[in-house]
């Protein structure tokens, strides 16, 4: 298995913090130069704004972009050189204590797509079925739901089928609610790897998710017609989680 940290050549603190950080690990890795939005050339090639907009509600940051960019390439890389498994790393993580105990434990295991050590959803939706795989740690798959590529293992068939329904570029790379009906996603709960706020990543600064909706003409009746039609959808989507849930 090879081991990436995604890193902007630039980001020498960060590099730093890693290399601190991979003291914790028994693990061989290589720094994975990282794609700078800023710097990309003819960015309508591999982004499409205005699909961005449709599909996920607005226009992409050019970090996102980047950091989208970085994640493909290690992709594309497995692809080429035949690496059947990568375990991807960000520069702004922090690793657990238990980690080699945990990581141990799931390299025993049959990987056949995605298996998350850490991710943000603080409103993680997860299968009702898990797998122990340490004492205090157990695998769930996720549905509808997870962002955050802090750290993560993937499978060259998985990277494979992600890469090339990827381009263009609508969405962030980290938004996991969108492959999990054709890719098997898991997580390791607890996390064994956390985002460490302070020095979150430069190519991936995130810190306004929210979507840009149009300015609406708030009348009562607009708002009577909007809070029935979020009461219902919101119903629908309990019934149908309630089904996910328990669904192998």
């Amino acid at each position: 298995m090879r081991v990436f940290i995604v890193n902007l050549k630039e980001s020498t603190d960060r590099r730093q913090h890693m290399i601190e950080e991979m003291k914790k690990t028994n693990l061989q890795y290589e720094f994975f130069d990282a794609v700078n939005g800023k710097d990309i050339k003819n960015i309508e090639e591999v982004y499409d704004k205005e699909s961005a907009i449709k599909e996920y509600g607005r226009e992409l940051k050019l970090g996102e972009i980047g950091c989208a960019m970085s994640h493909l390439l290690i992709f594309k890389k497995m692809i080429e050189e035949d690496i059947e498994q990568a375990l991807i790393f960000e520069d702004d993580i922090i690793i657990s204590n238990d980690f080699n105990k945990v990581f141990s434990e799931i390299l025993k295991l049959d990987n056949n797509g995605i298996i998350l050590l850490g991710q943000s959803d603080k409103k993680l939706k997860t299968k009702i079925y898990f797998q122990n795989i340490a004492q205090h740690y157990k695998l769930k798959k996720i549905f509808n739901s997870g962002y955050g590529t802090y750290g993560y293992i993937i499978c060259k068939k998985t990277a494979e089928k992600i890469y090339t329904q990827s381009f263009p570029i609508i969405r962030p790379i980290d938004q996991w609610g969108k492959w999990w009906k054709i890719i098997n996603i898991s997580v390791v709960i607890p996390n064994i790897i956390n985002c460490q706020d302070e020095i979150a990543s430069i190519i991936d600064k995130t810190e306004n998710r929210a979507r840009n909706f149009r300015n609406e003409s708030y009348c009562l009746l607009y708002v009577f017609f909007r809070k029935t039609y979020s009461l219902f959808k919101i119903i629908f989507w309990c019934f149908r989680d309630f089904f996910y849930i328990f669904l192998p």
